[in-house]
């Protein structure tokens, strides 16, 4: 009898957002010659319907206590636990997603000798909002750990460069299913629907977008007649956010709609796609905009540019310039035309150029040593 491959997938936080559909969509495409296996933090509560998913497609989900987005003394457990988990089920592939996992998980597989470890570095640590010390400190730790690793995924080009010591790395950009969508008669835009769709959090910065709709209704570059703002998502951030738009009677303007789990309804209700993020890897989000033929206004960093195109697909701005984002908006709101041939260009430069059954293709020759 043919030896089934094990390969598991290991995630912190069980939410379905665009770290966990991507080991999703990897593991659902894998033929039955692999038994599959997601590994989370176990101190996270877990909705059923994410659960589901894995195990619809004959994936074990496992969850390890210790496993936490912070770094603390957990961490060391973390480890035991994992490598415990590793020789018990001697698994054949690791493949380790973001930083926390990077650490403790790729250091487990090795002292548990697991023959290939695969890591995809879907964000850093070490971005330019940090102070100087902690990014000289993650920027080691990462390369440290790296060393663990058979093979390096970044979800894009920008990140290669912090590892030239690495000799097997590649960029695989992230991708979504074209398919199975129905997309919304959109009639003479009057008024704006800009969305937002994310956690609420420093990272994904929501309060330059809602400081830009204050800007710009109080400098006259819009109207409150002529924007409405949908703010989908919670976080850390979820109450200030809140409390700014009341404190600044935003309220006829901007709306909160809390998690969403029907995105295809919240694509269908906006015209514009907006994310003000500080750092961010790739940004699924912004592709899944695009199958809507929705364009998007967001941020020069990292590996957004290599998503989202200035002038073609979206509009880009300098990260917390509340300013220039509002002009971004205005000049949406001026030229209804524009944001139609922005989001027909988002559409077509997505199904050029980020295949899903490229992204798959290429994670599988990476399992299967090609």
């Amino acid at each position: 009898m043919q030896h089934r491959k094990k390969i598991a997938h290991i995630q912190v936080i069980p939410h379905l957002t665009g770290v966990q559909q991507v080991s999703l969509d990897i593991l659902s495409s894998l033929p039955d010659e692999y038994e599959k296996f997601i590994i989370f933090g176990g101190s996270y509560q877990v909705d059923d319907n994410f659960l589901k998913k894995f195990l619809d497609n004959n994936t074990t989900v496992l969850f390890i206590p210790s496993l936490k987005r912070e770094i603390g003394f957990h961490d060391i457990a973390a480890t035991k636990e994992l490598y415990k988990l590793f020789k018990q089920y001697q698994f054949d592939i690791i493949h380790t997603n973001s930083t926390k996992p990077g650490v403790v998980a790729r250091f487990a597989a090795k002292l548990a000798r697991c023959p290939l470890v695969v890591h995809t570095v879907h964000g850093i640590a070490y971005h330019r909002f940090e102070s100087l010390g902690k990014r000289i400190f993650y920027y080691a730790i990462e390369a440290f750990f790296s060393l663990f690793s058979d093979h390096l995924v970044s979800v894009n080009h920008f990140y290669l460069k912090y590892y030239p010591f690495i000799r097997y790395k590649t960029c695989i950009h992230n991708s979504v299913e074209l398919n199975d969508i129905s997309i919304a008669l959109r009639e003479d835009i009057r008024t704006l629907r800009l969305g937002y769709m994310a956690r609420l959090d420093k990272q994904k910065d929501p309060l330059t977008l809602l400081k830009s709709v204050k800007y710009g209704i109080e400098h006259n570059y819009f109207s409150r007649d002529s924007l409405s703002v949908l703010i989908a998502g919670e976080g850390e951030l979820s109450q200030g956010c809140r409390d700014y738009v009341a404190d600044n009677k935003l309220d006829d303007v901007i709306s909160f709609a809390g998690w969403v789990s029907d995105k295809q309804s919240f694509y269908n209700k906006i015209d514009v796609f907006c994310l003000p993020s500080i750092f961010e890897a790739f940004g699924l989000v912004f592709l899944e905009a695009a199958r809507f033929n929705i364009p998007s206004i967001s941020t020069d960093v990292e590996g957004i540019p290599e998503v989202v195109i200035d002038n073609e697909t979206g509009l880009l701005v300098k990260p917390k310039d509340y300013k220039e984002m509002a002009k971004k908006i205005k000049r949406y709101i001026e030229d209804a035309e524009l944001v139609k041939i922005h989001g027909n260009n988002a559409r077509e430069r997505m199904q050029k150029y980020f295949s899903k059954q490229d992204m798959l293709n290429k994670y599988n020759a990476i399992y299967e040593g090609r």
